[in-house]
């Protein structure tokens, strides 16, 4: 499974589970459209930590490497290629 796929899946299955999985495009979103609030930010980063073994801080990412699965998925490409990762 892709990285975007994987992230697809989390955001159905954990934040919005009533919406089919073909609604979650690689650019939707997910901020504007209240698929993810700032809490939920953070739980996808302690996600990111546990399944990527990437420990991000504050200082690290910004609400645009959260935005849509296609950002998401370079914050965690960047990462592993930086040698942040377990």
């Amino acid at each position: 499974m892709s990285i975007c796929d994987e992230l697809r899946t989390h955001l159905r299955d954990v934040y919005v589970p009533d919406v089919p999985l073909e609604e979650i495009t690689d650019d939707l979103d997910v901020l504007h459209n209240g698929v993810v609030d700032s809490l939920g930010v953070l739980r996808l980063m302690a996600w990111l930590d546990q399944r990527y073994g990437i420990a991000l801080s504050d200082a690290d990412v910004t609400l645009d490497d959260f935005r849509t699965i296609s950002s998401m998925t370079a914050l965690i490409e960047r990462e592993k290629s930086a040698g942040r990762h377990a």
